[in-house]
């Protein structure tokens, strides 16, 4: 078994990694300098020479608020680079696991989303995500589509990683309170995708698409007052600074976002045998070992 990681930089590309140096598998990871994932021919001939038995792409343009500006840029990762994958994988008979996003709702619902709810993103990002997912469905004969949410961890940029930085440089934060979502640690997404490899591989699956996400549901000013309590009990912090909820509204980011897009994770538990992400048991390990520029 070969597994094919894109995306090698990003949040989930690092815990995938981690998770699969300390278990028997092989795996190559890749990023936009070893294969481009916009460019068909180019990733054609990658993928034809290394022959993976299933193909993880965890490559995504992730900027919610550029994305409004960048449309094209947008578009070209996030829908053609997975339309170029699915083309692959059905040519070669390679099974696709792709990540996709709860910013393709609109945030109405007043219970958690299934996989089967409306679509209806309020963002560019989310159409963006969107178009992926459908090119996906479209162009592939063996996939699965695992969207999720509120994504961190110890890498890259996420919002445990900023509130941590605030924290340390300022005695005020404003926080908004009226988004609700679910946390998820990357590392747990890691892990229940390699859980699931066996059965995706031998095609003892649903093609479609999953939703796995945090096991429960808070605001964004919640979810920074669970990361600086503990931050603060772990001695990163001396004190907690002042915490102002605002509204979205007051916020004013250039790109919509759902107000509610809490993920219902209980489809994909039950297929692959495996929980939702226990987010708060997850802070202290990556407030530990976050990496703060």
């Amino acid at each position: 078994m070969t597994i094919l990681i894109s995306g090698k930089s990003g949040q989930l590309g690092h815990c995938l990694v981690d998770k699969l140096n300390n278990i028997d598998l092989n795996y190559i990871s890749l990023g936009k300098r070893d294969m481009d994932i916009t460019k068909f021919h180019e990733t054609s001939m990658i993928i034809k020479e290394i022959k993976p038995t299933v193909i993880i792409n965890a490559a995504a343009y992730t900027d919610v608020d550029q994305s409004e500006v960048d449309q094209k840029k947008a578009l070209l990762v996030n829908e053609s680079g997975p339309m170029n994958l699915s083309k692959i994988c059905r040519q070669m008979d390679i099974p696709l696991i792709h990540i996709s996003t709860d910013y393709v709702f609109d945030g109405k619902s007043s219970k958690p989303y299934t996989p089967e709810d409306n679509i209806n993103p309020k963002s560019f990002y989310g159409i963006s995500k969107l178009a992926g997912e459908q090119k996906i469905q479209e162009n592939c004969n063996s996939y699965i589509i695992i969207r999720t949410s509120w994504l961190f961890s110890e890498y890259g940029n996420n919002f445990l990683k900023t509130i941590l930085k605030i924290g340390k440089q300022k005695k005020g934060i404003d926080i908004i309170s009226d988004q609700i979502g679910c946390p998820t640690y990357a590392g747990h997404l890691a892990e229940v995708i390699l859980k699931s490899l066996q059965k995706i591989i031998d095609r003892n699956f649903d093609n479609g698409i999953y939703h796995y996400a945090g096991d429960s549901q808070c605001s964004w000013y919640q979810f920074a007052e669970e990361i600086l309590s503990i931050a603060k009990s772990l001695g990163y912090l001396e004190k907690i600074p002042n915490m102002n909820e605002i509204s979205a509204e007051e916020y004013s980011a250039k790109a919509n976002r759902p107000n509610y897009s809490v993920l219902d994770s209980s489809k994909f538990c039950k297929v692959f045998n495996v929980s939702p992400s226990n987010w708060k048991e997850s802070l202290p390990y990556v407030i530990k070992n976050a990496e703060l520029a």
